[in-house]
């Protein structure tokens, strides 16, 4: 990801541990110069001694500060806040924004479920 002094830095926005799943949510951002940000944000599974086992969500995007522009949907990430570990290891992560989505993920990371439902536009 780069150093911290050249601007780059994690954010870790939850972790759970059960099942004998580590999981977090995150976003890492990168310069890639002076005015671009890359942005990652992700749902991960980890061994106990840090390496990833599974990714289970994930999105990038691109920040301009040459021509900013604030996208709701760009910047947070359901999957990154909304989630939880069963004692059986399997993973639950809302996914969409703009409708009621939730994945089921096994103790391997591949999806059981989705339950998903349309949300009554405004």
């Amino acid at each position: 990801m780069g150093d911290a002094g050249e601007g780059n830095y994690a954010l870790l926005s939850g972790a759970g541990v059960d099942g004998g799943v580590v999981l977090a949510g995150r976003c890492s951002s990168r310069g890639e110069s002076s005015s671009i940000r890359l942005r990652r944000f992700f749902l991960q599974r980890y061994d106990l001694e840090g390496a990833v086992t599974a990714v289970y969500a994930e999105k990038n995007t691109v920040c301009d500060f040459d021509d900013p522009c604030f996208v709701e949907g760009d910047e947070l990430q359901p999957f990154q806040w909304a989630w939880d570990v069963g004692a059986d290891g399997r993973v639950y992560a809302a996914g969409g924004r703009d409708d009621y989505e939730l994945t089921v993920y096994g103790p391997d990371g591949e999806p059981e479920v989705v339950v998903y439902r349309m949300a009554a536009q405004r």
